[in-house]
């Protein structure tokens, strides 16, 4: 299910992760920096863990939750 959405605003080295950022969740050997984080859903919705394209049919269901 999706439950939030965000913005991938960068990529970063684990080494170079900002040190107000680096908490229980960062690990690496990269990171993600995500910004504008916001909670939709629960949205059923096949997916990977890995970036995947949402599918068409989907994202008018994420614009209504948001």
């Amino acid at each position: 299910a999706i439950v939030a959405v965000a913005e991938l605003v960068d990529c970063v080295r684990w080494d170079d992760v900002p040190a107000d950022l680096a908490g229980p969740f960062a690990e690496g050997p990269v990171c993600w920096l995500l910004a504008d984080v916001r909670r939709v859903g629960p949205i059923l919705c096949p997916g990977a863990q890995q970036l995947w394209q949402v599918p068409a049919q989907i994202i008018p269901k994420i614009s209504a939750s948001s």
